[in-house]
């Protein structure tokens, strides 16, 4: 009872957080790229049509460094196949599909055939000429893959538990991450409006000074 209380209210000052977030953006047309879940939140908080096929699902290691290496490649030239419609990781079940020699974990797809046709369908979205990369050093796996991401072509930023002290490498706080190894940085702070990845940094700023 207390719990849809609060969420009563809360909603309401989420929403005008949101509205200040969207209203600060002064660009648009952008796709962004991300290892996670981090991307479909971002265009969800500002208001925007999904102009990126990797939401939905998270990409690992040199999966992803391959994909921000050569976009054209595989959002563009390659054809998404069906790997496996019930691939089981720990106490997870979700389809996996596979672009050349990359695999996507599609986590909230219910099979191949719908992840194949959101990958397709936003695709064509994508402004080749206005990427940028956010990911984690969870999902990039080892350090040689973080130091490739940060150096792409593209504006990048990485989220990482360990104190690397260069641009764009981001210090989370490992206190807030989750047991399984997997970072809540899209999950409201507690009893919050703003969400974890807003304490750390100002994504809007970011994309106003790099696009």
């Amino acid at each position: 009872m207390r719990e849809q209380i609060f969420q009563k209210l809360i909603e309401p000052i989420r929403r005008k957080h949101n509205m200040r977030f969207r209203s600060a953006l002064k660009v648009d047309g952008f796709t962004i790229l991300s290892s996670n879940c981090i991307g479909g939140v971002l265009y969800n908080m500002l208001g925007m049509k999904i102009l990126s096929p990797t939401v939905n699902m998270f990409i690992t290691g040199d999966n992803f460094v391959k994909l921000v290496s050569n976009p054209v490649k595989y959002l563009v030239e390659e054809e998404p196949f069906p790997i496996n419609d019930f691939y089981k990781n720990g106490d997870k079940v979700y389809p996996l599909i596979g672009v050349d020699d990359i695999v996507l974990n599609c986590l909230h797809y219910k099979n191949c055939e719908e992840a194949i046709e959101a990958w397709n369908r936003r695709r064509v979205r994508v402004d080749l000429d206005k990427i940028v990369v956010i990911a984690t050093s969870w999902d990039l796996e080892n350090q040689e893959n973080v130091d490739a991401i940060l150096e792409s072509k593209y504006p990048s930023v990485v989220f990482t538990e360990n104190c690397i002290y260069r641009e764009n490498c981001i210090y989370y706080d490992p206190k807030y991450w989750e047991s399984s190894g997997m970072p809540a940085l899209t999950d409201y702070r507690r009893h919050g409006w703003s969400r974890y990845f807003e304490y750390y940094f100002d994504v809007v700023e970011w994309l106003n000074s790099n696009l």
